[in-house]
């Protein structure tokens, strides 16, 4: 059996806005399934294959920010038996700023489990909307606000003489 190495590619994407954002992609070898990250601006995708299973029930995706504690995001099921290659995906819609990482727990229907190796990605989210309606403003305006961070923001509506 021939040793499997990890590969490690940079990759840049352009987002229509012409947004550019480098990223890296990592492929680490695991004995009997690989595990890929595909990331989009909206979404992270955690792709694995399986060569076989036995007995497997299910899989677990976990994430974390550190690397230390990891959370459980989501299960997919397995094939439990297969001898063919076997494809899954799992999409988290929630983007961090930032070191994201991710694994897979598969498990057995035994409940005995194996960790996939880690993937990891780095987002540095820069979208910012508001819309405000209707215009021009009066009291019963609304203005509603988007933004990739999960921070606290500060809003101050000034009108055209510079009033607050």
């Amino acid at each position: 059996m021939e040793e499997r190495v990890a590969e490690m590619f940079e990759n840049e994407f352009t987002y229509p806005d012409g947004l550019r954002h480098w990223f890296e992609l990592s492929i680490q070898p695991v004995p009997e399934w690989t595990v890929h990250l595909s990331i989009d601006k909206h979404q992270n995708i955690i792709l694995w294959q399986t060569a076989s299973e036995y007995n497997n029930s299910h899989f677990e995706v976990e994430k974390s920010s550190k690397g230390q504690a990891w959370s459980k995001i989501g299960t997919v099921k397995g094939a439990e038996m297969s001898s063919t290659l076997k494809n899954y995906s799992f999409i988290d819609p929630l983007i961090q700023a930032g070191i994201t990482h991710y694994r897979i727990r598969q498990v057995d229907i035994d409940e005995r489990s194996h960790y996939s190796t880690i993937v990891s990605t780095t987002h540095t989210l820069q979208h910012f909307m508001a819309d405000v309606y209707p215009n021009p403003l009066d009291a019963s305006s609304v203005v509603t606000l988007y933004s990739d961070h999960n921070d606290e923001v500060t809003l101050k509506l000034v009108d055209a003489q510079g009033r607050w």
